[in-house]
């Protein structure tokens, strides 16, 4: 090929020698005679596998790491608009699995406060009511008292008047 364009050409392709596809970097330079003229071409073949691999590993940690991005920050806009049944799915053992596990453990401890901080409203209101009707029952109570007071005062005003008067009678 660099015969036939007569210029030095660098590209990427597929050997296979012996039925194995090996990725390789070909370059091939024209070589001239005095006259100028392309009598060959220097060829150089570059095994390229171990680029191409860390190449693919490098594209996959990229992919992963967008991902997780994504991932967390879609579940934390989620646990932001009150969802506390959020969870990040642990997939591997590394830094982004240790942030996912301590989110699921923030979310986790927010829940159970929660839950924790509703039971309690719930004791004090069920406490209130309680008061509130003992409060009662005591004012029902004191207004009976009230009352059976008032009707004993009025018993011994007429019993003293019946007393007077029978004493005025009997004096007279």
């Amino acid at each position: 090929m660099a015969m036939n364009q007569k210029e030095v050409i660098t590209k990427e392709t597929i050997a296979n020698p012996a039925g194995t596809e090996i990725p390789v970097m070909y370059t091939g330079a024209p070589t001239y005679n005095l006259e100028g003229e392309v009598i060959g071409a220097l060829e150089f073949v570059a095994d390229i596998s171990e680029q191409k691999a860390l190449s693919n590993a490098v594209e996959e940690q990229q992919r992963y790491l967008q991902n997780s991005v994504e991932n967390i920050v879609a579940e934390m806009g989620k646990f932001a608009g009150g969802d506390l049944t959020v969870q990040m799915m642990v997939e591997k053992d590394d830094s982004i699995g240790q942030l996912f596990s301590g989110f699921n453990n923030a979310v986790t401890n927010i829940k159970n406060m929660i839950e924790k901080l509703n039971e309690s409203v719930h004791t004090t209101a069920t406490s209130t009511n309680e008061i509130s009707a003992s409060t009662e029952q005591m004012a029902a109570g004191a207004e009976e008292q009230s009352s059976q007071v008032t009707e004993i005062a009025s018993a011994v005003e007429e019993m003293t008047r019946t007393i007077l008067e029978t004493a005025a009678n009997a004096t007279n």
